[in-house]
């Protein structure tokens, strides 16, 4: 990484970084107000960037639908948050053509993971990510993922951080000593984001993660009045680690149904976003939703119900008492 972007990406790939996902119309297209409605809620929390991740359902949007959601965040939170976009795609042509449009939009960063069919081998991949860095004028963080079916190893991403514009990876698998050795390979070249809720703590104490990259858990556990994912955070960083702890703990029944959610997530064999449960939760917390674009499975009915119960207790801290309650009567008709 060139001094320039190691500069920017030690300053501004720090704290929370949010990921709202895409609600649609009765008739399946995308409801742009309701995605910026979306993203100006996302404001009231402390964080640091907002991105338009895998959670968009990108698989199932045209590249121009894609282009827009990226357009409609940036428009949305302008220069209130730093930006990201998630532009993998099948095609290579097409995912540089989804980064320059990002850049040309004024997204700070872009997402790329390893390509879901045509690379079968890490040395497959990791040629794929250098002709793409090297195609790209803009900063490139890396997504290491079980949902691509290839995980790269340490040393892979070491040879990657050698791409000038390369700033950082979320390596969401989920052994945290693999984070652990990709920070040993890459030192201080490299951002390395370890993106699960539940480890961030520790890895603070540990390594001084300075980054939580695009989890849900940080948009879906946390409101505008109740933050302790920034408080626990915070407590750590500034040396207080008793109090950290015990803001951590407050989370944990929450933080329960959050993993259990994404129990299937991390297995490379059928890694998949939990994404019908965790729009509908999306909408229980006070963002605008909708159910998952087709042929998705949406959730049934028991299911929602269930997770209505697991939020109830955290209603007041949440605030979303009222959406609760509607979302009770909903079911009730």
């Amino acid at each position: 990484m060139t001094d320039d972007h190691m500069s920017w990406a030690h300053q501004n790939i720090a704290g929370i970084w949010l990921v709202p996902q895409l609600p649609f119309r009765a008739d399946e297209s995308i409801d742009e107000q309701a995605l910026a409605a979306v993203f100006e809620k996302s404001m009231e929390l402390d964080a640091a960037g907002v991105g338009c991740s895998m959670l968009m359902e990108p698989w199932s949007l045209t590249h121009e639908e894609r282009m827009r959601c990226a357009e409609v965040m940036v428009d949305t939170v302008a220069a209130r948050r730093h930006s990201m976009v998630n532009i993998t795609d099948h095609s290579t042509a097409e995912t540089l053509r989804l980064g320059r449009h990002a850049f040309e939009h004024g997204v700070d960063l872009v997402l790329v993971n390893c390509p879901y069919e045509w690379a079968k081998s890490e040395e497959e991949a990791v040629a794929w990510l250098e002709h793409l860095a090297d195609r790209l004028d803009g900063k490139v963080l890396l997504y290491n993922t079980p949902h691509s079916g290839l995980l790269l190893t340490p040393e892979a991403i070491a040879r990657l951080a050698e791409r000038d514009n390369v700033v950082g990876i979320k390596n969401a698998v989920r052994d945290p000593a693999h984070s652990a050795r990709i920070r040993e390979l890459v030192g201080d070249s490299l951002v390395v984001s370890h993106p699960f809720e539940e480890d961030y703590l520790e890895n603070i104490r540990r390594y001084g993660q300075p980054a939580l990259l695009s989890t849900t858990a940080s948009l879906l556990m946390q409101s505008a009045n109740w933050q302790p994912i920034r408080d626990y955070a915070q407590l750590m960083r500034a040396g207080e680690e008793d109090a950290a702890r015990q803001r951590y703990a407050e989370l944990e029944p929450l933080r329960k149904v959050w993993t259990d959610s994404y129990a299937d997530s991390h297995d490379l064999a059928h890694a998949r976003h939990p994404l019908a449960i965790t729009k509908y939760w999306q909408g229980l917390v006070g963002y605008p939703t909708s159910p998952v674009r087709p042929p998705l499975p949406q959730l049934p009915d028991a299911a929602k119900v269930q997770l209505i119960d697991a939020l109830e207790p955290f209603a007041d801290r949440l605030g979303n008492g009222e959406a609760l309650l509607r979302a009770r009567a909903e079911l009730a008709r």
